[in-house]
């Protein structure tokens, strides 16, 4: 099989024989190329920069640096470095609510380490295509309506309310030194408001929040 219909993929565990098993299995595959490891957070962004990638798999179970950060995180980073990349997570949780958290975040699958070999490779190949990929141990009820945001709070009820109130006024085409005169603010502050904004709704423009807010009626007072 040529190169380009190789997919390449960067595994993240701080384990290292979690990591080399998984590896072992899909570089036995011909069309899967595992192009970095990373053990931690930190070297997982620095992969991010240094290899193409089509597939990031990572354990949400993964230390992360910093107070108030989450492994979830890396989801945002990879849509930013690489926004044509798929994010698989792959856990030992079987709980619905982390797989609803990793959905809310973005992540394209969600599977458990309890899988065969042959479902984590189905998982990898169906996401690259486009599909959301969920372990068949996970609640399909809850995974889809959280799929497809069906009697799940929607993603602005996760804002504080000075998110809520900066969410608003870009939406109404505010700039972002407007709104912090308005809410006497630095506009350093209101600037991480909004990527906070843009990072819980899954977004990556005003535009993005302005069409988000008419479809969903969102109300800011």
């Amino acid at each position: 099989m040529g190169s380009a219909c190789l997919i390449n993929i960067i595994i993240v565990d701080s384990h290292t024989l979690v990591r080399k098993g998984i590896r072992a299995l899909l570089v036995s595959q011909p069309d899967l190329n595992v192009v970095a490891e990373a053990g931690t957070y930190e070297e997982a962004l620095e992969q991010l920069q240094q290899h193409r990638v089509d597939v990031v798999i990572f354990d949400i179970a993964m230390p992360v640096p910093g107070p108030g950060r989450d492994s979830l995180d890396l989801i945002a980073h990879v849509r930013t470095a690489q926004p044509h990349a798929r994010t698989v997570v792959l856990t030992m949780h079987t709980e619905n609510e982390y797989a609803a958290r990793a959905l809310k975040a973005g992540a394209h699958g969600y599977v458990t380490k309890d899988v065969t070999p042959e479902l984590l490779i189905n998982a990898i190949r169906r996401v690259v295509n486009g599909a959301l990929f969920l372990s068949p141990n996970i609640a399909e009820s809850l995974a889809l309506r959280v799929a497809l945001q069906d009697d799940i709070a929607p993603l602005h009820k996760r804002l504080s309310r000075r998110e809520l109130a900066v969410f608003g006024m870009l939406a109404d085409g505010q700039t972002i030194n407007d709104i912090a005169q308005r809410l006497t603010l630095s506009a350093k502050t209101v600037s991480a408001h909004k990527l906070n904004v843009l990072r819980k709704l899954n977004m990556r423009t005003i535009a993005e929040l302005v069409r988000y807010a008419i479809e969903h009626q969102v109300t800011f007072s």
